[in-house]
């Protein structure tokens, strides 16, 4: 009868035990595009599941372990450079799901900002934000801008999530 030695601190199954260990596991082998990568459409996709036709359905998931997560790069949605007046007549940015970012730098002066026409025209309604400082706006709300005391030039660099 043989004896069995059992495997105390630093006896442990070594590499070439494990990697036997892992190829004896059946494994599945997928050929080319059949992995998770999404497709184009699936990546462009709305809200209210309108891409594929029907609502959204929540999927039950169980976490076990560590998850990696990538963000996907953004497209450049455009950049600008736009002169606003003491009152705006029309807004910096408008309303847009597909926005990720938006970097705002006012140039020349500072600039009050706001939700509505109304806040951006108003003491006190709006922020004012100040000459020189990048602005990073993460809203897909639109975005009205006013000159503080005058007109002022403002650039804008916007990144969308999809074309």
């Amino acid at each position: 009868m043989a004896r069995r030695r059992a495997r105390g601190l630093g006896q442990g199954p070594n590499e070439v035990d494990l990697e036997a260990a892992d190829l004896s596991r059946p494994t599945e082998i997928h050929g080319a595009g059949e992995h998770d990568t999404p497709t184009v459409a699936e990546l462009h996709q709305v809200e209210g599941g309108a891409t594929y036709g029907g609502p959204d359905q929540p999927i039950p998931v169980d976490v076990q372990g560590v998850v990696r997560t990538d963000e996907l790069p953004c497209r450049t949605g455009g950049i600008f450079t736009r002169t606003v007046a003491t009152l705006p007549n029309r807004s910096l940015l408008g309303a847009d799901p597909k926005r990720k970012l938006a970097t705002i730098v006012p140039i020349g002066g500072d600039i009050r900002l706001g939700s509505t026409q109304a806040e951006a025209a108003s003491d006190g309604a709006g922020g004012i934000w100040p000459n020189g400082v990048p602005l990073l706006y993460s809203s897909s709300d639109e975005l009205w801008a006013a000159g503080v005391g005058a007109s002022r030039t403002v650039t804008v660099i916007v990144e969308n999530w999809a074309l």
